[in-house]
C-alpha cells in the first residue's frame, strides 16, 4: 500500500504522465528521505568560487 510503502520519506515527489490524463498522479512516486538543509553560507562560497574559476579560465584563454 502506499502509506507503508512511503512511511519513512521526507518528501514524496508524484506525477502525472498525460498531459490530460486522469490526474490521479500514480504514474511515477518517489519517496526521499534523509534529506539535510544546506547551509547558506557554504553555498555562497561554493558559488563564489565557482564564478572566480571561471574568471580567471576566461581571463588566461583573452590573454
Amino acid at each position: 500500500s502506499f502509506n507503508s510503502d512511503f512511511s519513512n520519506s521526507s518528501l514524496i515527489v508524484a506525477f502525472e504522465d498525460l498531459i490530460d490524463g486522469d490526474f490521479d498522479y500514480n504514474d511515477l512516486i518517489v519517496g526521499i528521505s534523509d534529506v539535510q538543509a544546506v547551509p547558506e553560507p557554504g553555498t555562497l562560497a561554493l558559488f563564489g568560487l565557482g564564478l572566480v574559476g571561471l574568471g580567471m579560465t576566461r581571463r588566461r584563454k583573452s590573454a
